[in-house]
């Protein structure tokens, strides 16, 4: 059973890119997935082999809270076809589900490539997105922060560090509590500071993403949370949020 899908509570407030697509126009990507041919200048969504195992915490709802070792374990990611997603520029890439679709907007004016890939599933649900752009705000979320997992991504070990991890972490407790699972610049800090939180940053700009809900709050407890994370729905987000790479 799916929790309801993916809340947009973003690290990443791309108020800059925003502004660019609404201002200053924006081009579409052609959408990728397992039926759709991109066209040569444009991003294309080709089979790849799978990506390495996804880590994958302990099938045990009662693991401890607080064990973001940064060090991967054993993988439980299921097998499946895999599709690649490259952004303009062929820089960066993400492997996907074969079934799932791929569509990235991008604005055309911008002075380096800003590019929003929003990943959707077969029945259209909106899963995750991941973001390259020149600028990115930062807003850290309120209460302490209890990580249960940052594993750092192979594939952006050439990025400036703090190398890039993907990070499983609830800020806040009880009611007010929220989940993330997103691109974190190291591990998360116990205590969300806006004035030492970091972005993710490339060469030219910042790349951020996340798994996305569409309601604040999908899970009615932790438990609910920690059995969505090892479900095959979180390992798929798992392993596309691994994939990422910088060539």
């Amino acid at each position: 059973m799916h929790p309801h899908r993916p809340t947009h509570r973003p690290i990443l407030t791309l108020a800059a890119a925003a502004l660019a697509l609404a201002l200053t126009g924006c081009g579409e990507v052609a959408s990728q997935g397992a039926a759709t041919q991109a066209p040569s200048a444009q991003p294309s969504a080709t089979s790849a082999a799978p990506a390495s195992p996804a880590p994958s915490s302990a099938t045990d709802a009662s693991r401890p809270a607080a064990t973001a070792t940064g060090e991967a374990p054993a993988s439980t990611a299921p097998s499946a076809a895999l599709s690649t997603f490259t952004f303009p520029g062929g820089r960066f890439s993400f492997d996907h589900p074969q079934d799932w679709t791929v569509e990235g907007f991008h604005s055309v004016d911008a002075p380096v490539t800003t590019v929003t890939a929003t990943v959707k599933d077969p029945a259209g649900r909106t899963m995750a997105t991941v973001y390259i752009g020149g600028l990115a705000d930062m807003v850290a979320g309120g209460g302490s922060r209890t990580v249960y997992e940052s594993v750092p991504v192979p594939g952006l070990a050439s990025l400036p560090a703090p190398q890039a991890h993907v990070s499983w972490f609830r800020e806040g407790d009880g009611d007010s509590a929220l989940y993330h699972l997103r691109l974190t610049a190291g591990t998360p800090a116990a205590t969300p500071d806006p004035a030492t939180e970091r972005v993710v940053q490339t060469h030219e700009g910042v790349l951020g993403a996340e798994a996305v809900w569409d309601v604040p709050r999908p899970f009615a407890s932790e438990e609910a949370a920690k059995a969505w994370y090892d479900s095959d729905e979180g390992r798929q987000l798992r392993a596309l949020l691994l994939s990422l790479r910088a060539s």
